[in-house]
């Protein structure tokens, strides 16, 4: 069961980070091209990054 545990939360903290990567990569397009339109997208996805780091381990 800890073995399980430890895993969970390694895809926990995995998946954060990808969420984290990719919202970080449309903060560099907008930045690159002045575009302000995905800023919706990317306070999604920071808020998922949020929720899966907060209720994902548990």
């Amino acid at each position: 069961m800890c073995m399980n545990l430890a895993l969970h939360r390694r895809v926990d903290a995995r998946s954060k980070n990808v969420v984290i990567f990719i919202a970080a990569m449309l903060v560099g397009i907008m930045a690159y091209t002045g575009e302000l339109g995905y800023t919706p997208v990317v306070l999604v996805l920071l808020l998922i990054a949020v929720v899966i780091g907060k209720y994902g381990s548990k």
